[in-house]
């Protein structure tokens, strides 16, 4: 199953916890508590350079 990817259209960090933006040439950051993770390093305050502001994927929303 493949989730539907978005353009950006928000500053960063409006973007939900789980958000999920790829990078050009591989990898993906993804948005935790404390800013946006790269996918094997460290937490930043906003993706880096690299980020696709066209491949973003938004969390799943589980309904109760």
């Amino acid at each position: 199953m493949t989730r539907e990817r978005f353009r950006k259209d928000r500053p960063w960090n409006e973007y939900p916890i789980g958000t999920k933006v790829y990078a050009i040439m591989g990898g993906h950051w993804t948005r935790v508590r404390l800013g946006w993770k790269w996918f094997c390093g460290d937490t930043f305050p906003t993706p880096g350079a690299n980020a696709c502001g066209r491949c973003i994927e938004l969390p799943v929303q589980v309904e109760e």
